[in-house]
């Protein structure tokens, strides 16, 4: 099936490595653009693609619009009861118990310092006593 146009077209591909193909490719051009110059594209296909948005736009709104909703139902409402108030009891309150005041807690001494002095004038023995006596 294959046609003198085609097979012009294959030789015209192949040339196209060529640094001279432009007036080829000229010439391709000029006759695709004489072979769709007197046709005009159908009535469906302009509107198609120009008002194809408005009839889908609609058909959405009216999806949401119409679709059916989940209804939650209500929660039941308690129940009332009458309960009868309280009885409270007036009892005396517990007497109170006097605590005696705490003894009041000796300040920290500072340690004790005990200096003693040997035979030998170049030792001198330092010890430290704490208030527990260690």
């Amino acid at each position: 099936m294959s046609s003198p146009e085609s097979e012009h077209l294959v030789n015209v591909l192949r040339t196209l490595r060529d640094e001279d193909a432009a007036g080829e490719l000229a010439e391709v051009r000029g006759r695709v653009m004489a072979a769709i110059k007197g046709k005009k594209p159908s009535w469906w296909f302009a509107f198609r693609w120009r008002y194809s948005l408005v009839p889908a736009a609609a058909v959405a709104v009216a999806m949401v619009a119409l679709s059916p909703r989940a209804q939650i139902p209500a929660p039941p409402a308690p129940p009332s009861l009458q309960l009868p108030a309280p009885v409270i009891a007036k009892t005396p309150p517990p007497p109170r118990v006097r605590r005696p005041a705490p003894e009041p807690t000796p300040a920290p001494q500072a340690p004790l310092l005990v200096k003693m002095f040997t035979d030998d004038p170049d030792v001198v023995i330092y010890w430290l006593i704490d208030a527990e006596g260690d």
